[in-house]
């Protein structure tokens, strides 16, 4: 096993990484659960940009609900930006008609 830059090892920082997708997949089952109903209008949303073939991000469905819906913190956050990767992808696995039109890029919670 070769040292990193950081002085970890590759090993250390896959397990370092798992750690964190873990987490931040808890975050995001918790912040669901304590916002059914916020998360059930994003699927809403979700739905109605793929039936009407546009894109849309999760930033802009997490900015919209801040402000807009209630949104209970699981932390100091009433929506941790950790968390909006796992969101993009179960948003996807709720609507798939929505893949097309949802960007998401490679995160710490693919692994």
């Amino acid at each position: 096993m070769y040292d990193l830059p950081s002085g970890d090892t590759a090993e250390q920082l896959g397990l370092f990484e798992l750690e964190k997708a873990d987490r931040f997949k808890r975050m995001a089952d918790e912040w669901i659960a304590a916002n059914r109903q916020t998360w059930f209008w994003m699927i809403g949303q979700a739905t109605w940009y793929a039936e009407q073939k546009k894109r849309f991000s999760i930033a802009r469905l997490v900015e919209e609900a801040r402000y807009t819906k209630p949104v209970k913190g699981i932390d100091e956050y009433k929506i941790n930006h950790d968390i909006r990767p796992e969101l993009a992808r179960r948003l996807k696995k709720a609507v798939p008609a929505c893949e097309p039109y949802i960007q998401t890029r490679s995160s710490v919670v693919d692994l």
